[in-house]
């Protein structure tokens, strides 16, 4: 699931970086249209992809932000 939440971001960066790019008048919008297309075909596979995982499969996370519901950070038995 931290993997899954990088790679969230990252595409979230390319998009934000696009937009960026054309408030400063990058000259080949083509180029950014294609990005945004592709991170939207992307978004619709990793969606599917994260519907896969099993919640009861997971690493304790002592950070408390990706444990599954029900599960105590400092459960002292985990």
């Amino acid at each position: 699931m931290e993997n899954a939440t990088i790679i969230r971001k990252a595409a979230r960066e390319v998009q934000t970086g696009c937009s960026g790019l054309e408030m400063w008048g990058f000259k080949h919008t083509e180029y950014l249209e294609l990005l945004r297309k592709e991170i939207e075909e992307f978004r619709i596979l990793f969606v599917e992809l994260v519907q896969t995982f099993a919640p009861w499969n997971y690493s304790l996370n002592r950070w408390e932000l990706f444990n599954p519901t029900g599960i105590n950070y400092d459960d002292p038995e985990l």
